[in-house]
């Protein structure tokens, strides 16, 4: 294996489930903020990081793989450059509610996210929402029973 679990090479079904609800999120958000707040996703592209620190291969894989991951892995500086370029656009250039790679539309992951209908970013959303309450919930059930005097 690879260190990701299902015999292929690639992030980790987790990772890619969250950039996942991370544009269908912001694909929502779009629907329902006022128009002057606009929302973008942004993906900074295979970067250099510890993001794989968890990730268990064997040693020799590490080093085989060092050399090419130093070819194809961006440094923090370009991957920031997407970041910085979503937050400094004019806003007249931009959609709100897409996801931007490389200073344009990131078409094939927006085709996906927009294949997925205009119901499910809503769904995921009220989840997320009804998930984190029941969360909050729990908390504060759980510090009435401690007393801190």
């Amino acid at each position: 294996g690879n260190g990701n679990g299902n015999g292929s090479f690639g992030p980790p079904p987790a990772y890619c489930d969250t950039k996942l609800m991370n544009a269908l999120t912001c694909k929502y958000m779009a629907t329902v903020l006022p128009p002057s707040i606009s929302t973008y996703a942004v993906c900074p592209g295979f970067c250099r990081s510890s993001l794989g620190r968890s990730v268990s291969f064997p040693f020799y894989q590490k080093i085989m793989f060092a050399p090419i991951m130093l070819l194809i892995q961006r440094s923090a500086f370009q991957g920031a450059q997407n970041i910085v370029f979503a937050a400094a656009e004019d806003k007249q250039k931009l959609q709100s509610g897409v996801m931007y790679k490389d200073g344009e539309v990131a078409k094939e992951q927006m085709d996906y996210v927009n294949e997925l209908g205009d119901d499910l970013p809503k769904e995921l959303f009220e989840l997320s929402e009804e998930l984190l309450k029941e969360s909050e919930h729990e908390s504060e059930s759980e510090n009435e029973g401690t007393s801190t005097t």
